[in-house]
Order: C-alpha cells, then sequence, then structure tokens
C-alpha cells in the first residue's frame, strides 16, 4: 500500500493520501498544502486504500 500523509491543494475539493493516485499527483507543489483541509477523502485515494494498493 501506498498511503502517505494527508494532503490538499489550496484550490481543491478533496484531500488525497496514497501517492498511486494520479489526481493528487497532478496537484502543482505551490499549490500543494499538508494535512486534509477538512475536505474529504479522494475516490480515488480511498479505492486505491481499500484494493491495497
Amino acid at each position: 500500500m501506498s498511503r502517505v500523509s494527508a494532503f490538499h491543494s489550496e484550490l481543491g475539493h478533496k484531500h488525497h493520501d496514497n501517492n498511486q493516485c494520479q489526481e493528487g499527483n497532478k496537484i502543482e507543489p505551490r499549490h500543494r498544502r499538508s494535512g486534509t483541509g477538512n475536505l474529504p477523502l479522494c475516490e480515488v485515494c480511498e479505492k486505491l486504500n481499500k484494493e491495497g494498493r
């Protein structure tokens, strides 16, 4: 499993916690912030986590 510390985009509506998530990997470093930002978990991350990837 490739879980990492939660992060989100200052411009986004979801947080991420899986480094295999293509949506999370699209976040430009200048917009990336640590933590959940009180945002829901990305559906792609959730699916990858459930699959153990």
